[in-house]
């Protein structure tokens, strides 16, 4: 199961929407890519907005952000809490869906270096992996 989370987060894009609209973060807010990955490669912009090239890369390390929602390629959550921690980290309570399954995921988030996201594995952890923003 954690496996699962774990690749539904990897390939989820974000999108917040509904009660969850409470649990937005404009800092959080935006388009970006993994290690290895390129927005153009990713992303594209229309009207403003960025969303998920077609076809999507299920391979690709990507996250959407809108809303009270988190996309990646091959995965939709929906945040249903978020809540501040220490060392600037913000845990999200997502509940994810793919075509293949639903299940709840905890994801660990802070901000990076010139707008960067780091995401972690652990609240404590101290590394992580980083996530070019690409687009608001």
């Amino acid at each position: 199961m954690k496996a699962l989370g774990i690749a539904a987060l990897a390939t989820l894009g974000l999108t917040l929407c509904g009660p969850a609209r409470a649990q937005q973060d404009p800092n959080l807010t935006g388009a970006y890519v993994g290690p290895g990955q390129s927005c153009t490669d990713m992303f594209v912009t229309r009207k403003g907005q960025a969303s998920f090239k077609t076809p999507r890369n299920a391979f690709s390390s990507a996250l959407l952000i809108k809303g009270a929602s988190v996309q990646t390629p091959l995965a939709t959550c929906k945040i249903a809490r978020r809540t501040s921690g220490q060392n600037g980290v913000t845990t999200l309570d997502l509940q994810c869906t793919n075509m293949m399954s639903s299940t709840p995921v905890k994801a660990y988030l802070r901000h990076g270096e010139d707008g960067a996201l780091v995401r972690l594995t652990s609240p404590e952890d101290t590394s992580g992996d980083r996530y070019e923003r690409c687009a608001p």
